[in-house]
């Protein structure tokens, strides 16, 4: 990367970091209201169960409002996350069950236990 390429980088990331800290109040305050609505959606999605694959979309939807000043401010800094969607650690593939019984990895009763465990596949 040459000084000009840097340097246009570098002026970038300061825009976007100016734009979403002018911006920053209004997406907190639709992050609050995306919070209370999904607050109220809530029972109403357990109370009429009609309802409920509308309502399982309009959450969704109310989630991605809630997470939308860490998305801009993650966009700012230039930090994608990776090609991955948002994953939890409960969204990633079911791993092995290890005792903690103190054995190592190489014992034999370690090696029962995780062999024991079947994974889905």
């Amino acid at each position: 990367m040459s000084c000009g390429e840097g340097f246009v980088v570098c002026v970038k990331v300061i825009l976007k970091v100016i734009l979403v800290i002018i911006c920053l109040p209004l997406l907190f305050a639709l992050s609050l209201l995306g919070i209370v609505l999904g607050i109220l959606c809530c029972p109403l999605k357990i109370c009429c169960p009609c309802c409920a694959p509308c309502l399982e979309y309009i959450l969704d939807l109310l989630l991605s409002l809630i997470k939308l000043p860490l998305k801009c401010i993650m966009w700012a800094v230039g930090d994608d996350g990776g090609s991955e969607e948002d994953k939890t650690p409960l969204d990633h593939a079911p791993t092995a069950a290890t005792s903690y019984n103190g054995s190592s990895p190489g014992s034999p009763s370690h090696q029962k236990t995780t062999s024991s465990v079947e994974t889905p596949e």
